[in-house]
């Protein structure tokens, strides 16, 4: 909901307008505010995090998307997830280039790939059902 006019020197950070109102809290407290020429919402005290270039899977060569954000890392996760599970950690203390735990794809053996496997392992059963369905024994 909108509150009354915030009459500090608070600017709109994309159009450099004055006419902003108070709109809320963030999750830490701070005060958050809206520009009523442009719509952005800001916070004045935080500045953005400069993002490093999105990689590419290694693994089925698509964008990743930035996934996770941390105070010392960002973790981006591959486009085609559920499918492609691969995932990429970028530590930012020791600059955009260094990687942590590149590359690393789910252990578990139920979320490969492979449709049928995740079929047999999860629903034996009624697998077995659906395929006497659709290829009857003849005799």
């Amino acid at each position: 909901m909108l509150t009354e006019m915030h009459e500090g020197r608070t600017h709109c950070p994309r159009c450099d307008s004055e006419a902003v109102y108070r709109y809320g809290h963030i999750r830490s407290g701070k005060q958050r505010f809206l520009c009523l020429f442009c719509g952005r919402q800001f916070v004045v005290s935080l500045r953005r995090v400069d993002d490093p270039e999105r990689p590419f899977c290694p693994r089925c060569h698509n964008r990743m998307y930035l996934y996770q954000r941390g105070a010392q890392f960002v973790r981006f996760r591959c486009r085609n997830y559920p499918a492609c599970r691969q995932y990429r950690k970028i530590s930012l203390s020791s600059g955009p280039n260094a990687v942590n735990n590149a590359d690393k794809e789910s252990q578990c053996p139920s979320h490969t790939v492979d449709d049928n496997f995740i079929l047999k392992k999860s629903f034996p059963l009624q697998v077995r059902f659906l395929q006497e369905k659709v290829s009857p024994q003849k005799g």
